[in-house]
């Protein structure tokens, strides 16, 4: 099992190192508590706030079961503290182990598609007998095939506005994938091992590149997602440079970036905003609400759009808090002319709820699944 708490470079910086530490010990005492039933487990610091579990001798629902309770625990300390902190738990069940495999390859995976889960930020799989996990040398080597190939392709999924009381399409959000060797990988699959590889501003040039390539096949409006590595990478820059003063896209396309890159890369973020909107593009952020000082930068950037974070929306028919951060955050974002959509949208009581708290548009699954042809308005 793999746990990723957030924002500790950002508690450093404004607490001081005593503060990371005491945050640090914070998690480490939560996780232990939760692990007291497991007298052989081992609970490790794996970086930064992120640690890793190993629980032998467990049953299948035992460690679905645990994995849900892991991450109930970790989200008592979010809600109590002073920082509103990301959670994502990803868990592998393994039957039986094989000395051949490299099971923490996985188990990246499994906390890459808990970071993009629709409903809840975790995630749980059983690895199959006849799974075979990649090591961590031959996912880089694939990766960086696909990368020489340029063989990235996209799926569309679909964001919607609310314009006098009827939902328009406002862009499609483009979902990477890459093509190697006749099989096809989402995001989820490839995205952790590029992160740990710094591979993440390749991906982004190369993405670029295709967009320009396919224009004419392309929606009319886009959104497409980059890192927070690939704002800091001069190469990557570059190519930005040349992509907005080249094509004619950049008026049909909104950039965006994680809410989190203003904790971990304000100035980078500001030139970023500059550059784009100098040209024309729109800028947006997601998984905006988990950290406070995210507010701060409502009125000094130049933000089009901001996206609440699936945390939110999925309790919204049961958490007044939840319900009352969605009010209080439309209203600030109203008064600085941003518009604001909601993520994960997964069932219609949702979506009416958000649109009674005044939220302008949204996404999720019932609003419609990414697909391979981009619905066009």
């Amino acid at each position: 099992m793999l746990v990723q708490v957030g924002d500790l470079p950002l508690i450093n910086r404004e607490g001081g190192r005593q503060r990371g530490d005491d945050y640090l010990n914070g998690i480490a005492e939560r996780l232990t508590q939760a692990l007291h039933s497991f007298p052989d487990h081992m609970l490790s610091r794996h970086s930064g706030a992120d640690f890793a579990i190993f629980v032998p001798a467990i049953a299948e629902i035992e460690s679905q079961e645990l994995m849900e309770f892991v991450y109930s625990r970790l989200h008592e300390t979010d809600r109590s503290g002073d920082e509103m902190q990301s959670v994502y738990v990803g868990a592998l069940f393994i039957p039986k182990l094989r000395d051949s495999d490299n099971f923490m390859a996985l188990a990246d995976v499994a906390l890459s598609h808990a970071q993009n889960e629709q409903k809840t930020g975790c995630y749980w799989h059983k690895v199959d007998k006849s799974e075979r996990s990649l090591s961590a040398r031959e996912w880089s080597e694939l990766i960086q095939r696909g990368i020489e190939e340029k063989s990235v392709s996209f799926h569309f999924q679909p964001v919607w506005r609310l314009i006098h009381g009827e939902k328009r399409l406002l862009f499609n959000e483009a979902m990477v994938r890459m093509n190697v060797d006749g099989t096809e990988y989402p995001a989820g699959h490839f995205m952790p091992m590029a992160t740990r590889f710094n591979m993440l501003p390749a991906i982004d040039c190369l993405v670029l590149k295709q967009l320009v390539n396919n224009q004419n096949e392309l929606p009319e409006y886009l959104c497409i997602n980059l890192s927070i590595a690939s704002i800091e990478d001069v190469n990557f820059l570059a190519i930005l440079e040349q992509f907005l003063d080249n094509s004619s896209l950049a008026p049909r396309v909104t950039f965006e970036l994680p809410a989190s890159a203003l904790s971990f890369a304000k100035k980078s973020v500001r030139r970023f905003v500059t550059m784009v909107k100098s040209k024309g593009a729109g800028f947006s952020l997601h998984h905006f609400g988990k950290g406070s000082s995210e507010f701060d930068y409502l009125q000094t950037l130049s933000l089009d759009y901001l996206k609440i974070d699936r945390c939110f929306v999925q309790n919204i028919e049961h958490d007044n808090d939840a319900r009352f951060f969605i009010c209080s955050l439309v209203g600030i974002a109203r008064s600085c002319d941003v518009t604001v959509l909601a993520e994960g949208v997964e069932t219609e009581t949702q979506w009416q709820m958000l649109i009674d708290l005044g939220v302008q548009g949204g996404q999720g699954y019932w609003l419609g699944e990414p697909m391979s042809n981009a619905i066009e308005g």
